[in-house]
């Protein structure tokens, strides 16, 4: 048993979600239970879900915004699961945080932020320089 607190957080800390494997899975089923359409819930789909919950509207709508991560007035899966996380933490009466936190953004929308779904994303897998996502015409 080491005593030295570096060992005990794993250096990618980056990459765990903060919705578990369990609770996803229970968010997917229910997900799936709303009839997405291509994969995606609109807001109309989404709203008696979150309605049920009993939350605030003012929480509600928090919940919404910051769930749908590409604004695209729709939820994904994962988004879903997100919105739902959160949903659950305010029933714990933890407070929905005003911007999503890094360990709540799904692994599929991490440094993805301006790519929309379906389009086929150009840019390398290793994130590029912030210069790089403006379409300057090469010098030259």
């Amino acid at each position: 048993d080491t005593s030295s607190p570096l060992l005990i957080t794993p250096p990618s800390t980056e990459t765990h979600w903060a919705v578990r494997v369990e609770e996803k899975a229970k968010f997917d089923g229910i997900f799936e239970s709303l009839l997405p359409v291509n994969g995606l819930l609109s807001g109309d789909k989404v709203k008696p879900v979150l309605m049920n919950s009993k939350l605030p509207l003012d929480i509600l709508g928090r919940v919404w915004d910051l769930s749908d991560i590409d604004k695209d007035g729709h939820l994904d899966k994962d988004e879903f699961a997100v919105a739902m996380h959160l949903v659950y933490r305010a029933l714990e009466k933890e407070s929905v945080p005003s911007q999503l936190p890094p360990s709540l953004i799904p692994p599929s929308k991490r440094k993805k932020t301006s790519v929309f779904p379906g389009a086929v994303p150009v840019l390398p897998a290793s994130p590029p320089p912030k210069d790089s996502l403006r379409s300057t015409p090469s010098h030259g």
